[in-house]
């Protein structure tokens, strides 16, 4: 397998990270070929590898391309029929690795340890198995989007971050497609709560009571799209099934409470052409690489950049006769967090913490490992849907309205008036007040974006 040339440059700039620090994270945008740089760094290490991941389906990527290099890897997969375990690399899941450290069991040797879409790495069971079942391993996270769900720093796993090229960089290069984004100008998220940096189920579900959603799903992808394969995002699972049936024949719904078999099934047919769409609550947001994807739409409000950027990139891959991707965004998600192909700047030390009242316990998602409040209507997973116990059910109300395509520039204009008109914050604990002061003044009168005066911060503090 041949490798780009940034991939090429990457692979030194993670070894030279190396070799000042025993944890680093790579940051690559979905799309870019992450797997493909996972594969060859497996030589970082002369002893035994493991190759950490939170899905089968990422499992099975992985595996395919260590074998594409002539890698065959064991397998650390629940009942894997082919476990392979004198293999020098193995590919673990990490639900596996988590029971057998709970239970006492030995777990799989390992000098360095590689952590696939380690944003999720928040979760206990991660942080446990990554801290104490391989201290003294050697560490390397591998993600497109290098923040936590909760906004937690990263810094207390990694050492170093390196970034690869961004979105555009590689859009230029033609290893993704252009995305067209029609949005609106904002849905009306006001009140709505968070609990681990997304919205609260209950309370977005009460906000779709209010016109949060605009524009007519299926009316819109047959203006935009029309028989283009697509991925639909939901804003519940009951939403998910209503709105395969109400696109057609074509379309089926897949979720998180569907048995492995069934959505592994699903994913199948998708991929081979045989259903034209699917719509799911967060089943698809990572480990589902079907190039062929020509239309993504967001029929949920997510206040989470990992998942609205993982989610747009299931369509940026280039595919023989697709030129570009229709992003149908009808909850206002581009106005909160920009375009795919925005530059972004990463950072280990997380995103500010905002200002909120003390809030509930949290706990884990068995399914996705997401964390989560425990308080939540239902006690539904706000990453992947999983639903342990019964729900209730609400069917978004969907105001009428036609999405428009939405450039850099007009969201610009947009941020610029919305931050004109928030009142100056006060400073957070870690800022000096003054400067915080003199900075968010200036955010204010010339309408910065509101998390410039953050980053402004950071550096004059330097």
């Amino acid at each position: 397998m041949k490798l780009r040339d940034y991939q090429h440059r990457d692979i030194r700039r993670i070894k030279e990270a190396f070799a000042r620090r025993r944890s680093v994270l790579y940051q690559l945008p979905t799309g870019g070929g992450k797997t493909v740089v996972l594969s060859r760094v497996t030589d970082l290490s002369h002893g035994r590898v493991l190759v950490l991941c939170h899905r089968r389906e990422l499992v099975a990527q992985s595996v395919a391309k260590l074998r594409a290099v002539g890698i065959t890897p064991g397998v650390v997969a629940g009942a894997d029929p082919n476990p392979n375990p004198d293999a020098r690399v193995q590919v673990a899941m990490v639900q596996t690795l988590a029971r057998r450290q709970t239970a006492g069991k030995p777990l799989p040797p390992a000098e360095l340890v590689i952590v696939d879409e380690t944003h999720l790495a928040a979760a206990a069971t991660w942080s446990r198995l990554l801290l104490s079942g391989y201290p003294r391993a050697w560490r390397l996270g591998v993600t497109a989007t290098p923040e936590r769900l909760d906004g937690k720093p990263l810094s207390d796993l990694y050492g170093e971050l390196v970034c690869g090229p961004t979105v555009a960089e590689l859009t230029a290069a033609g290893h993704l497609v252009n995305a067209d984004v029609y949005s609106i100008p904002g849905a009306d998220l006001s009140g709505v709560r968070r609990a681990a940096g997304e919205y609260r189920k209950a309370d977005a579900a009460a906000a779709m009571d209010r016109p949060a959603l605009v524009g007519d799903a299926v009316a819109h992808y047959r203006r935009l799209a029309d028989g283009k394969r697509g991925i639909v995002y939901a804003a519940s699972l009951d939403h998910a099934h209503r709105l395969a049936a109400a696109f057609g024949g074509g379309w089926r719904a897949i979720t998180g409470s569907m048995p492995a078999h069934q959505r592994d099934r699903l994913v199948a047919k998708f991929r081979a052409g045989e259903i034209t769409g699917l719509t799911n609550y967060g089943v698809l947001v990572e480990g589902v690489d079907v190039p062929g994807v020509e239309y993504v739409g967001w029929m949920r409000p997510t206040a989470s950049l990992v998942i609205w950027l993982q989610g747009c990139g299931r369509g940026l891959r280039p595919a023989p006769g697709k030129s570009r991707v229709v992003i149908a965004d009808h909850a206002g998600n581009a106005i909160r967090h920009g375009l795919p192909a925005d530059d972004r700047s990463w950072s280990l030390h997380g995103r500010p913490k905002r200002a909120k009242a003390a809030g509930p316990a949290m706990t884990t998602c068995r399914e996705c490992l997401a964390i989560w409040s425990r308080d939540m209507t239902g006690r539904a997973c706000p990453r992947c849907g999983a639903e342990p116990a019964a729900v209730v059910r609400r069917q978004p109300v969907v105001r009428d309205g036609l999405l428009v395509k939405v450039t850099k520039a007009d969201l610009m204009r947009s941020a610029r008036a919305q931050s004109m008109t928030v009142d100056e914050r006060p400073p957070p604990r870690w800022a000096p007040p003054v400067l915080w002061r003199r900075l968010e003044s200036k955010r204010k009168r010339e309408g910065y974006a509101l998390g410039w005066t953050v980053g402004a911060c950071r550096r004059l503090m330097r």
